[in-house]
């Protein structure tokens, strides 16, 4: 149940454009999620839960610090084209020329 509801928001998150607002809303609305998915005690879908996390944190950086974000820690094992997606919906990434540094 707990990969299907992270292979679903996955999902849910690549069908939308996303403001800072939006991105402040789903920062803790998946905190909430990797709270009760950690009560189930399954390192491997806490784990999924916590990428799910940084991919929120794409939402909510400044411009100039997303590259870090995308090369460093969890997000650093996705495929650059996934990561390529969730830049796409930022509301900003064509205005701050986020969609043309990372192919988006």
């Amino acid at each position: 149940v707990g990969s299907a509801l992270h292979a679903m928001l996955m999902e849910h998150l690549r069908k939308f454009v996303v403001s800072v607002a939006g991105g402040l809303v789903l920062a803790k609305d998946v905190s909430r999620y990797r709270e009760a998915i950690g009560a189930f005690g399954i390192a491997a879908l806490s784990d999924k839960f916590a990428v799910l996390q940084d991919i929120s944190n794409i939402f909510l950086v400044q411009p100039a610090a997303l590259k870090s974000l995308l090369d460093e820690g969890p997000l650093s094992r996705l495929d650059r084209a996934t990561l390529q997606a969730f830049v796409q919906m930022r509301e900003d990434s064509r205005s701050s020329g986020l969609a043309k540094q990372f192919g988006a």
